[in-house]
């Protein structure tokens, strides 16, 4: 049932997304996001709209190291696939350079004794961040990604597409603007709910 529940919400993310591409119009060029944006260039695709698809795994690793080292503002950070204990040292927040972090990840991924080690290490590489788990039976949107506020109100927001048989697969979109402000609004009020 929880597989039905799952496929029906990427269903209909999916859809969303399309008809957010298909009506988008020309994008504005404007704000930190679009800045930001611009100077990922090399790793994406020529821009459809208000949105960009990478074109390798290492491009998503390179995305999400840019993000943290630019990004002037709020991110919130969501792990529904991957156990963040396993980051370490090696935790790209580490980056991040603002004291509003919030990582999202969920029970059956991070359980308790993970939490702690999860916790512990994101504490050391980055003061005054949240790790927020979310319990097991909870129904929710389960994609993973980085979803941006930047301090003058323009969001970005970049999805990890996972490849299950090949990590070297991975793929990932961007999105600026209304979209990512969409993802980023869903996400803090999804931390707000289970914040300690």
């Amino acid at each position: 049932m929880e597989s039905i529940i799952g496929a029906i919400a990427g269903a209909l993310i999916t859809a969303a997304v399309a008809l957010y591409i298909h009506f988008s119009g020309k994008p504005k060029q404007r704000g930190m996001a679009y800045k930001v944006l611009h100077d990922l260039k090399k790793q994406l695709e020529t821009p459809k709209g208000e949105y960009c698809r990478t074109k390798s795994a290492d491009d998503n690793y390179e995305i999400a190291q840019h993000l943290y080292k630019t990004v002037e503002g709020e991110i919130i950070a969501t792990e529904f696939h991957e156990n963040p204990a396993n980051y370490g040292e090696n935790d790209l927040v580490r980056l991040f350079r603002h004291r509003d972090f919030t990582r999202l990840t969920c029970e059956d991924v991070c359980n308790i004794s993970s939490r702690e080690i999860a916790t512990k290490n994101l504490l050391k590489v980055h003061k005054g961040a949240s790790l927020i788990v979310i319990p097991q039976a909870e129904k929710y949107v389960r994609v993973d990604g980085m979803f941006c506020r930047f301090r003058d109100e323009t969001y970005l927001c970049f999805l990890a597409f996972r490849n299950p048989s090949d990590p070297r697969g991975n793929r990932g979109i961007i999105f600026r603007e209304d979209i990512a402000e969409s993802f980023f609004d869903y996400y803090k009020e999804l931390a707000e709910r289970y914040r300690n």
